[in-house]
């Protein structure tokens, strides 16, 4: 069977790029805007994406079976600090991609847990969106956009993706692992507590989505935890020495407690999130 041709947008950003090289054998294409993708390889193409004529020289150039849709702002205090440069880099790229796409290409897209406002204990995938932040809104506007327009279509909402003390990672928890290894002290909040996701995880999910049909939205994530906790555990896990610098400390963050019920995405992949 002929390999589906792939196109990563966002794919100079971290995750991006680890997906680029994750998929080598597929060969896919990475879009890149601002900066470049570290690879041996040259299926390397810059475009802004917020242009539609680059949108529809792009598509009619590779003609992609699957898009991968990771292009974005990196973090929700960037999106509030240049909110018209976040509403064109994440609504405007995705009106793009869904209006100028074969209705027959596969779309996946990732949202994040803060569409939801935590208010809901165990939110599932039908629960009702309420964010509290600008990136919240944004990326909620991009799922309805792509449920409403599209039909082949995987969104997965999740937290923060983090590896084990990854010097590319923007990740708060890489960092840390980083400073704690070096013998840094580190303060992480006991009092915020998310899902979180390891990349070699999200990794999996997203190559095993590739041929899936049972289209839809998708929760992905461990078990909820405070990001002490989460530290702490990656540490013991390691190996790294945190005792008496790994220190407690609260948070003011928005919600405080953020869910995600992930039976779904369990039942079918039969993963597990650690």
């Amino acid at each position: 069977m002929k390999s589906p041709r792939i196109l990563i947008t966002g794919a100079s950003g971290w995750i991006g790029r680890s997906l680029f090289l994750h998929l080598h054998e597929f060969e896919p294409i990475g879009v890149y805007c601002n900066s470049t993708i570290t690879s041996p390889t040259d299926r390397r193409v810059k475009a802004d994406l917020r242009n539609e004529a680059e949108v529809v020289k792009l598509l009619k150039v590779y003609q992609p079976d699957v898009i991968f849709h990771l292009a974005a702002l990196p973090s929700p205090r960037i999106n509030e600090e240049n909110p018209t440069l976040a509403e064109d880099t994440n609504v405007g790229i995705t009106t793009n991609l869904v209006a100028l796409s074969s209705k027959f290409v596969h779309i996946l897209f990732m949202s994040t847990d803060k569409v939801l406002n935590g208010k809901d204990l165990a939110p599932t995938e039908a629960s009702v969106l309420e964010p509290v932040s600008l990136y919240g809104h944004l990326k909620a506007r991009c799922e309805s956009i792509i449920s409403q327009n599209h039909r082949r279509y995987h969104i997965l909402r999740f937290s923060t993706v983090h590896s084990f003390g990854d010097n590319r990672s923007n990740s708060f928890i890489d960092k840390s692992l980083i400073k704690l290894r070096q013998g840094e002290k580190v303060h992480a909040f006991d009092n915020i507590s998310r899902c979180y996701l390891r990349i070699d995880q999200l990794l999996d999910v997203l190559v095993s989505l590739i041929d899936d049909t049972q289209y839809g939205i998708y929760h992905l994530g461990s078990p909820l935890t405070t990001y002490y906790e989460r530290i702490r555990d990656l540490c013991k896990e390691t190996g790294i020495a945190w005792r008496g610098n790994l220190l407690a400390t609260d948070g003011d963050v928005v919600p405080q407690s953020q869910n995600l019920h992930t039976d779904k995405i369990k039942r079918l992949l039969n993963c597990v999130f650690t």
